[in-house]
């Protein structure tokens, strides 16, 4: 990972921590020795962390679907159908499905807003912090899924200009669609720093 990407996600990360440790939510880093573990954990519940740049723009979270697949016949099949059906539709293998399909590997994700670009900074002032902010469960996420998005709104991405030697692919999430048709905490940064409804959430 780049460290112009590396020094945003250590932010974003911590950053994190320290919302969620205001509400009462003993969150910690957990992925500083193996950057593919979950990034926070607490006592109970594991946490991933995402931040989204230009969202006054696209007013969307990227979804991921499909870390690594490769246009080659299906070396197996997915528990979860909508894997299979992008197999068939693109005659694909998916090696490695995006996290959220992932048995026992996050609880719940936190997101980071920023309507243009993160500036950072050293000592970091007002102008790193986000904009919005959206707390919301796997649980309550899968089914925001499963009901609104079709194979058909999953997007291979654009890898012209990186080395890779496997594909991946995504799906884009509305954050007021979700925002209205699931339990989701989203908002402003200062309104969700006051929402008391954080902890019980994430923790219940």
């Amino acid at each position: 990972m780049s460290n112009w990407k590396q020094n945003r996600t250590n932010f974003t990360e911590d950053l994190a921590v320290n919302f969620l440790n205001s509400h009462g939510v003993q969150a910690q880093r957990n992925n500083t020795s193996d950057i593919t573990e979950v990034d926070l954990v607490t006592p109970n519940k594991k946490i991933d962390v995402q931040f989204t740049q230009n969202f006054a723009k696209y007013n969307s979270f990227i979804m991921d679907f499909a870390s690594a697949f490769f246009y080659k016949k299906a070396e197996k099949q997915h528990s979860e159908p909508m894997l299979n059906e992008f197999q068939d539709k693109h005659q694909a293998w998916i090696k490695k499905p995006g996290k959220y399909f992932l048995d026992d590997y996050l609880d719940s994700v936190v997101i980071f807003f920023y309507n243009t670009t993160i500036k950072l900074s050293n000592p970091p002032t007002k102008d790193c912090l986000p904009q919005h902010v959206l707390i919301i469960t796997k649980d309550d996420l899968m089914e925001y899924f499963y009901k609104f998005v079709t194979v058909h709104d999953v997007r291979i991405n654009n890898k012209f200009d990186l080395n890779d030697k496997w594909e991946s692919a995504f799906v884009n999430i509305n954050i007021k669609h979700l925002d209205k048709n699931t339990n989701c905490l989203f908002g402003k940064l200062e309104d969700m720093m006051k929402n008391e409804n954080v902890y019980n959430y994430i923790e219940g």
